[in-house]
């Protein structure tokens, strides 16, 4: 549900597709009745004040988007590509320095495995079903150097689609560890 007595352009089409209401009006205390968390985003420092104190008064989680250091939560920015998500945060010191991270990781991420989405799920995949294979032998119990199985000859096989081979590959680094 979002509070306001305008919104983005975003926020009405959400509306529209029944994403999310959209309440047209000014923020009510009662607004927070029954809610776990609450994100006070309105650019307007009293308006976000109340709603922290109403939060509060809740027992309510809430987010500054104004104030990071009032607020009980912060959200990381999230880049993802297949199955992986990559998470960056400061920890709500320096949103802008989270966005720049967030915006370098997903523009060279490909470029640090050098696998593009398809072999990065590709390769997710393969490690799955090694860890699934591996725990089912009882073998995941011991501590296991993942860093150095997933070496350059694995990551080759994965970008050149011979993910059967991978998989023997990493069995038997893993095995012998």
């Amino acid at each position: 549900v979002v509070v306001a007595p305008t919104a983005t352009p975003e926020v009405v089409a959400a509306d529209q597709r029944g994403s999310l209401r959209w309440e047209q009006r000014e923020f009510a205390p009662a607004d927070l009745d029954g809610a776990v968390l609450a994100v006070a985003a309105t650019g307007e420092r009293s308006v976000d004040d109340a709603v922290s104190a109403s939060a509060a008064q809740r027992g309510v989680l809430v987010n500054r988007a104004d104030r990071a250091e009032l607020g009980d939560v912060a959200f990381p920015a999230v880049v993802r590509r297949g199955p992986v998500r990559v998470a960056v945060s400061t920890g709500a010191a320096a949103p802008a320095v989270t966005r720049l991270l967030a915006e370098l990781i997903d523009a060279h991420l490909d470029e640090v495995l050098g696998l593009d989405a398809d072999a990065l799920r590709r390769l997710v995949d393969v490690v799955a079903a090694v860890r699934s294979q591996l725990g089912a032998t009882g073998v995941t119990r011991a501590p296991l150097d993942w860093r150095s199985a997933l070496d350059g000859s694995i990551l080759d096989l994965i970008r050149q689609g011979r993910e059967a081979e991978a998989k023997e590959r990493l069995l038997a680094c893993l095995s012998s560890s």
